[in-house]
């Protein structure tokens, strides 16, 4: 038997120091989105969940064989089902490839806990964090809805 079955209590540690010394690796081209004057933003990464960053479509494929490559090294492989793309301010259309095959590519998705849309804004993601306070606070009918609407909360002090 080889490797750390999924029930055991190292496999998670073991999978996040895997990942994160994949990331470093793929991460080696100072390239993407310029953040504040200096720094540069081209991969995020929580858990599992990784979102890369370009400005292009030859460096965001770039991005996807060198990731690509990496993970193999250690065993991983991108999981075409669950990996997606999204595009903003573009005319490209070109579908980015991963094992030969295209990635699906999207209107707008969830990420890290935030709805992101192709065209930008915060209406979609203001919509569905209102949306699961509402359900936290049981509020379930639009009377409801309205009711908490029109009150003022004050806080005596």
């Amino acid at each position: 038997m080889t490797g750390v079955k999924q029930e055991y209590i190292l496999s998670p540690l073991m999978f996040n120091v895997l990942l994160d010394e994949v990331m470093r690796k793929a991460a080696s081209t100072p390239k993407g989105v310029q953040w504040l004057l200096i720094n540069h933003v081209e991969i995020l990464e929580y858990g599992d969940e990784i979102s890369l960053l370009a400005h292009t479509h030859s460096e965001m494929q770039a991005k996807i064989n060198n990731l690509q490559c990496k993970a193999a090294e250690v065993g991983f492989k991108i999981n075409i089902i669950k990996t997606k793309t999204l595009r903003t301010n573009t005319t490209n259309q070109v579908l980015f490839i991963v094992h030969s095959r295209p990635i699906e590519d999207v209107a707008n998705f969830n990420c890290f806990g935030s709805i992101i849309t192709r065209l930008g804004g915060a209406k979609k993601d203001i919509e569905n964090r209102l949306k699961l306070a509402r359900m936290a606070f049981g509020v379930n009918t639009e009377s409801e809805q309205r009711r908490l609407e029109g009150q003022v909360f004050v806080r005596n002090d």
